[in-house]
């Protein structure tokens, strides 16, 4: 360990950064020799009051740090420094009241400055205060070069401003600065400016050229949101782009430059001309909806080690087209991540290390074939709506599908591996043309709607493990003529096999305990049931509308049928309910 000894002028340094007189007594008692440390100041490095002031016997330039400070007076006091800020209009008033050289640091020129003053700027002036100009009806306006900071929406609303010039010390522009100027067609920002604040120039609508600062290291969120730009070229230096900062502008292409690493949700996403986009290297990860909606983009060249796609990045990106191993290295495809995707046929991910398949994240695509990779183990309506899908290929380490196949009205035949626990809600909804199907079997139940619409379907093999069936599960089945219902099953849901016109035969095991409601309403072909003695509990229209239905047997004991089970059966007029 190194150590320094802390001589008389480290210890003046010091005290610039202590808060009050306590602080620096405390120093001096630490030892001896600093006793002369009040004596060495030439101003006070923090505020003082008519009981600490005797402290500092040599005192000449007296600081004043905020406006509840007092204005000490003393022959030995030469000037004054004012830290704080002040508007022109108290820089007037304390000019007048005081004798003595005055410097001042930081005078704002406000709004009720430029109703009293007017809009030429005083050379004193090194800021433009917030909301200055707003809503006013200037056209063109010059900032003097005393001018270091633009305060926040300055220029808010000036819809008739075309052209401004910066000043070129100026090292800071607000937080909406320019929002709303829609008029202004062109700016030039300053070479010290290193960052631009959030919405600096949203929805600049008119503004179609912009010169960056040759050190500008980073755009704050929304910051360009809405502007008429058709091409970027940022700087070599910038690192970061922030949330929605090129939102919904008429960029044509984009080139990213290398030395950004971070790119924000949102931010080139509804650029509705955008064809090209080139990615550096730098970039591994794209963020939510970055390029969502941009209808016309053609391509995009990523770098090989891009390892997430956020949510809804290229959601509707109607005309792009990836290339062939744009997903090889994939660990994460997010929500909707390609949901509309119009010119994706086939998807072949089995060498991909991809862990996370979101939800819909390639649904309502023109895809026809699939193979997923065996380092996924979930489904979440991934494919749902891709109604050109004939062919997927799941790997035996798919454990739940979720919806993943709703309305993929192409898809015949399916193998589902015996890894799979549970099908999901949906997961087959509206497949028309599904015709048959084996289960596996280690399914406990089949979720609600998850054969719902499949028209084709003629039969299928349900395990023995499954004891429910979920509402609505194989409602407008209608080429159904046989189930074999498995022995464990105990509730079959409300609207389960509504409209399954060619259902002939069911038969019930002695474990089923509950009908419910409209379970088989409108199945015109069944002749004939068998009601085991387990039941509990018929619901209202369990079998309303089955118009051949004569003959129920089994457990005739129906006080626990709703009035309406039957309803519209010629069964019915057997039973006095």
């Amino acid at each position: 360990m190194v150590f320094v000894r802390l001589d008389s002028y480290s210890l003046l340094i010091c005290c610039n950064y202590f808060h009050s007189v306590r602080d620096i007594v405390h120093l001096v008692m630490v030892n001896s020799k600093f006793k002369e440390t009040f004596s060495k100041l030439h101003f006070n490095p923090v505020p003082l009051d008519s009981h600490s002031f005797p402290f500092f016997s040599h005192l000449q330039t007296f600081w004043v740090y905020s406006q509840d400070n007092p204005w000490l007076d003393s022959d030995q006091i030469t000037k004054y420094h004012v830290h704080y800020q002040i508007s022109y209009s108290q820089y007037c008033v304390i000019v007048k009241q005081q004798s003595k050289p005055i410097d001042f640091r930081k005078v704002s020129y406000s709004k009720e400055d430029y109703i009293l003053y007017g809009i030429n700027i005083p050379t004193i002036v090194t800021k433009l205060d917030d909301y200055l100009f707003s809503f006013s009806r200037i056209k063109t306006f010059c900032i003097p070069n005393h001018i270091v900071e633009i305060g926040n929406e300055c220029f808010y609303n000036c819809r008739s401003l075309s052209s401004i010039t910066l000043s070129s010390n100026l090292t800071r522009i607000g937080i909406g600065a320019f929002d709303s100027c829609s008029c202004l067609k062109s700016i030039h920002l300053p070479q010290l400016l290193y960052s631009i604040n959030q919405n600096t120039f949203f929805n600049c609508s008119s503004l179609t050229e912009i010169k960056y600062p040759p050190h500008l290291n980073q755009i704050d969120d929304y910051a360009f949101l809405g502007c008429g730009f058709k091409f970027l070229s940022l700087p070599s230096t910038i690192v970061k782009l922030g949330v929605g900062c090129y939102h919904q502008c008429s960029l044509t292409s984009l080139v990213i430059p290398e030395s950004i690493s971070s790119i924000g949700t949102k931010c080139f996403n509804k650029n509705d001309q955008l064809l090209n986009v080139f990615l550096p290297d730098s970039i591994t990860e794209l963020e939510d909806s970055m390029f969502e909606s941009c209808e016309n983009l053609q391509s995009i060249r990523a770098s090989s080690k891009l390892s997430k796609i956020g949510n809804k990045c290229f959601y509707n990106c109607k005309s792009l087209h990836f290339t062939s191993h744009f997903f090889d290295h994939l660990m994460c495809i997010g929500d909707c991540c390609c949901f509309g995707c119009k010119n994706i046929s086939f998807l072949h991910l089995s060498f991909t290390c991809l862990s996370h398949l979101g939800q819909n994240a390639f649904s309502n695509t023109p895809l026809q074939s699939v193979v997923l990779p065996s380092s996924l183990f979930f489904l979440s309506s991934s494919f749902a709506f891709c109604t050109s899908l004939t062919s997927i290929h799941l790997p035996s380490s798919i454990k739940n599908l979720s919806g993943s196949f709703n309305g993929c009205l192409s898809l015949k035949e399916i193998t589902l591996p015996q890894s799979i626990t549970s099908l999901g809600e949906e997961t087959f909804k509206n497949c028309s043309q599904l015709k048959s199907i084996l289960l596996p079997s280690s399914l406990i139940q089949l979720p609600n709607y998850c054969f719902f619409g499949c028209e084709s379907l003629i039969n299928i093999e349900i395990p023995a493990t499954v004891t429910r069936f979920g509402l609505y599960c194989f409602k407008d089945c209608k080429h159904l003529t046989q189930i074999q219902i498995p022995k464990k099953l105990l509730c079959i849901g409300a609207h389960c096999f509504e409209n399954c016109i060619f259902l002939e035969s069911v038969l019930f095991y002695n474990s089923l305990e509950r009908l419910e409601d409209c379970c088989f309403l409108f199945c015109l072909g069944l002749e004939e049931i068998h009601l085991p003695t387990s039941l509990t509990y018929i619901g209202q229209d369990s079998f309303a509308n089955c118009v051949q239905l004569k003959k129920v047997t089994g457990k005739t004991d129906l006080c626990f049928a709703n009035q309406h089970s039957f309803f519209n059966t010629p069964y019915s007029s057997q039973l006095n309910l």
